[in-house]
C-alpha cells in the first residue's frame, strides 16, 4: 500500500492486488454500499490512520476509485467533514495532526524530548530508528498543520518531514518507543 498526502483533507492510496485481498476489497463490488464493503473500508481507514495519521475513520468522506488492469486500484479519499454528522470547516481545521521530525543523533533526539517535556508536551509520541541511521519522533499537535507553533522549537534540533515519510519508516525503521516516547526519552542522558 502506498499513501500520498495530497492535502490535509485528501489522500491518494495505491493498492496492489495483494492489498485488495488483505483488506477484502473486490474490485467488481467495492463501489457497492453493503455491510461487507463498509467493514472493509473501515479496516482500511484504521490502517491508514495507524500508518500515516490521516484520520478518515469518523469523518464523512468521498472515495473515488480507479481500478487498474492488474486487479489493484487507486483511491482518492477526501474528508468532507470531520464528523459523520457534518461538522463545519472551522472544526476540521483544529483537529490533532501528526507530524514527524528526524534527528542526526540520539543525543539530539533526547535533547528535543527534554525541551518538549519542559513545555508540558504530553500528547502521544513514538520514536523510531531509521535504516538511514537517523532517529525519528512522531508527535501530535493541535492546529492546521502550519510549521509555526509549540513544536517549531524542534527545528533547532532536527528537521520536520511530511507525514508520508512515516509509511516508509513504519515498514523499514525500528520502533524504539510507542505512545510516550517524549517522556521516556527525555529522562535518558
Amino acid at each position: 500500500m502506498e499513501l500520498i498526502v495530497v492535502s490535509d483533507t485528501r489522500l491518494k492510496v495505491v493498492l496492489s492486488p495483494e492489498d485488495m485481498a488483505l483488506f477484502r476489497l473486490a474490485p467488481e463490488t467495492m463501489e457497492e454500499g453493503d455491510e461487507e464493503n463498509r467493514e472493509a473500508f473501515a479496516h482500511l481507514f484504521r490502517e491508514i490512520r495507524r500508518i500515516s495519521g490521516f484520520d478518515a475513520t469518523e469523518a464523512r468522506v468521498l472515495v473515488q476509485v480507479w481500478r487498474d488492469r492488474l486487479g489493484g486500484c487507486e483511491l482518492y479519499i477526501t474528508i468532507l467533514s470531520s464528523q459523520k454528522g457534518g461538522a463545519g470547516k472551522g472544526e476540521r481545521e483544529m483537529r490533532r495532526l501528526r507530524c514527524l521530525y528526524s534527528f542526526d543523533s540520539f543525543d539530539r533526539l533526547t535533547a528535543a524530548c527534554r525541551v518538549l517535556l519542559s513545555r508540558a508536551y504530553h500528547a502521544p509520541s513514538d520514536a523510531y530508528r531509521g535504516e538511514d541511521g537517523r532517529w525519528y519522533l512522531v508527535l501530535e499537535e493541535d492546529g492546521d498543520g502550519a510549521d509555526i507553533g509549540p513544536l517549531s522549537v524542534l527545528n533547532e534540533y532536527g528537521s520536520r518531514h511530511p507525514v508520508t515519510v512515516l509509511t516508509l519508516l513504519s515498514e523499514h525503521g525500528k520502533l524504539v518507543s510507542r505512545g510516550e516516547a517524549v517522556s521516556r526519552l527525555a529522562g535518558l542522558v
